[in-house]
């Protein structure tokens, strides 16, 4: 009688087995699902921007201006491109190209 027992046990486990084997895709007869196709995407044309046109940098040109400006330069050298910056009062005039190769600072308010 045992052996009856002991064989609905091994019958019972096997189907277990099978079961969750099954359940967990490893079964033979499961198919893969298909690839789905991709489908094109539609694009809408747009135009391109426009770029800016940008000036041209002339390597004659000192800050902007032409090297034979005439600038003014405060008493303590500093380059100003305007007679009446910051209410200055005492200056001497000379050209750009001079004042630039002097080394004096620019001013930080007339000169852009």
């Amino acid at each position: 009688m045992k052996k009856k027992g002991k064989g609905k046990a091994l019958a019972i486990g096997a189907a277990v087995l099978l079961g969750i084997g099954a359940f967990a895709g490893g079964g033979e007869d499961t198919k893969p699902e298909p690839t789905p196709t991709p489908q094109p995407v539609r694009t809408v044309a747009t135009a391109a921007p426009t770029r800016r046109p940008t000036a041209t940098p002339r390597p004659d040109l000192i800050h902007g201006q032409p090297p034979e400006s005439t600038v003014y330069v405060s008493s303590s050298n500093v380059i100003h491109f305007e007679s009446d910056c910051s209410g200055m009062k005492h200056y001497r005039e000379m050209s750009l190209k001079d004042a630039d190769a002097a080394g004096y600072e620019y001013c930080s308010k007339c000169v852009w």
